[in-house]
């Protein structure tokens, strides 16, 4: 018995704007905690996302915030802060997640992240983001369309009541 979510969609559309070669996933802070929160395997979960590979990097300013939650000693943060250390760093500017917005939008990235504020942050500038499905398992949410092309007006229309034939 195979699992429906595992399999990738018939239609050649879902691989006509995706760029050829692997794709560049950021990983936000709190991602670097879900292989010992959540028991995510990151590498098999991207591959089954994004099927022609990806690169994983930490951004600088993720790294930087592992650090400080393990100076705080936060749960995990050591485990967390030693699997973002096996993986390659990009430096990008500013702090926190302006600094991850800023890196992504540059580098057409994508940003694995559970902070919805982020991700909406994200989704609103056009990127797609990877969050945390269940369990183990993660979700690629593909941009946000324009609130204009979204929003849809209802007007209230008043009900008029008809009489009866014997009033």
């Amino acid at each position: 018995m195979s699992s429906t979510t595992a399999k990738r969609s018939a239609s050649p559309s879902a691989d006509r704007n995706r760029p050829p070669g692997p794709v560049l996933v950021l990983a936000d802070t709190n991602a670097m905690f879900w292989p010992f929160t959540h028991g995510v395997r990151f590498a098999p979960e991207l591959q089954r996302l994004f099927p022609g590979g990806t690169r994983l990097l930490v951004p600088s300013s993720a790294a930087g915030e592992l650090a400080r939650l393990e100076r705080r000693g936060v749960v995990g943060a050591k485990l967390a802060r030693a699997l973002a250390e096996t993986l390659p760093t990009l430096p990008v500017g500013g702090r926190g997640d302006d600094g991850i917005v800023h890196a992504a939008a540059e580098h057409g990235a994508v940003v694995a992240t559970a902070d919805r504020g982020l991700a909406t942050r994200l989704r609103k500038a056009g990127l797609s983001v990877v969050v945390p499905r269940d369990r183990a398992r993660l979700e690629l949410l593909g941009p946000k369309a324009p609130a204009a092309a979204r929003a849809t007006v209802k007007t209230r229309v008043p009900v008029r009541r008809r009489s009866s034939p014997g009033n």
